[in-house]
């Protein structure tokens, strides 16, 4: 997504800065010192796109989250509901009782 008013060498220029800035504070400060007015303007507004793209990253993160914690909890739920229904089969296997068989009016021994 460009950033209108800031060219790629603006860009690189300013992610050199945060390099500077992030490793040596002091050196970063004096470096920040000798920009333009201009240059400054334009460092801000290259810094709040910036937090906006990242922004909108953590936003786009957060709903894939939220729908995989909803999946998630989907296979939860069918996961009991299958585990309830084997239990419920295995106990009514065991509570079944033998038949006796009749054979046309006859009882088998």
């Amino acid at each position: 997504m460009a950033l209108s008013g800031i060219s790629l060498e603006d860009s690189s220029q300013f992610e050199q800065i945060l390099r500077v800035v992030r490793t040596d504070k002091c050196q970063g400060a004096q470096l920040l010192l000798t920009l333009s007015q201009a240059q400054k303007i334009k460092l801000i507004q290259y810094l709040s796109h910036k937090v906006d793209q990242q922004c909108q990253e953590i936003a786009e993160l957060q709903l894939l989250d939220a729908d995989m914690d909803a999946q998630i909890t989907v296979l939860e739920h069918r996961l009991a509901f299958y585990a309830a229904e084997a239990f419920n089969n295995k106990e009514s296997a065991t509570e079944a009782k033998p038949v006796k068989k009749k054979s046309r009016g006859c009882t088998l021994f």
